[in-house]
């Protein structure tokens, strides 16, 4: 199984009712953010070009029903 299994996975309606989780896929050299928030979600591969990708306990590319 590679990331784009473990993110399918994640993606799932009832999954959690938030969480931010960094993927890595070794063997592909793949990394990805996933957040998760009631049955939303945002999937953001972070590549060379994008370099370092830090998470501060707020979403960062997830639109909220709220809009937030």
């Amino acid at each position: 199984a590679g990331i784009d299994e473990a993110i399918a996975s994640v993606k799932k309606p009832g999954w959690s009712s938030g969480a931010s989780l960094n993927l890595v896929d070794l063997s592909n050299k793949r990394m990805a953010n996933v957040e998760v928030y009631m049955d939303t979600h945002s999937v953001f591969e972070i590549t060379p070009a994008i370099g370092n990708y830090s998470h501060f306990n707020e979403y960062k590319h997830l639109r909220t029903a709220s809009g937030a």
